[in-house]
């Protein structure tokens, strides 16, 4: 298991989970190398490779509903659309897309500790609120040593 440490935000509407930049792309790799996975399997006749591929496309699992398109999520479409939304701009991570992906990731690590999805390379991550995250931004660096 993976324990990535946050400090909630709030910006908007939303509330943002800022965590460092290590943890983030670790937790981003994550969920690529499982849309991988899931990719590469699905046109597999193996019953785990099924397994995989049916609960990637299988609607609710606590994983919320999308007004987009009127319909219960999927960990596909969560995991879509947040790499989607990194990838076209928005690059925080909110509690709602962090709470799923820390329930997919559990749901995922027990199946295959269980055998009913195929043995890959993927860390469970749990998310722990610290209060002494300090993210990098822009001007974060020192770029010069002023005195």
């Amino acid at each position: 298991m993976y324990t990535v440490k946050y400090k909630p935000r709030k910006g908007g509407n939303a509330t943002y989970w800022d965590m460092n930049p290590s943890d983030q792309s670790l937790v981003l790799n994550q969920l690529e190398r499982l849309m991988i996975e899931v990719a590469e399997r699905s046109i597999s006749k193996d019953i785990l490779d099924q397994n995989l591929t049916a609960i990637w496309t299988a609607p609710g699992a606590g994983l919320g509903y999308s007004p987009l398109h009127n319909s219960e999520n999927t960990i596909a479409s969560v995991v879509g659309g947040i790499l989607k939304n990194h990838r076209t701009g928005s690059r925080d991570l909110t509690d709602k897309n962090c709470e799923k992906i820390e329930a997919i990731t559990e749901m995922i690590t027990n199946g295959i500790q269980q055998g009913h999805f195929p043995k890959f390379k993927i860390e469970q991550i749990k998310f722990v609120k610290h209060d002494d995250i300090k993210p990098s931004t822009l001007f974060s660096d020192k770029l010069f040593d002023i005195q």
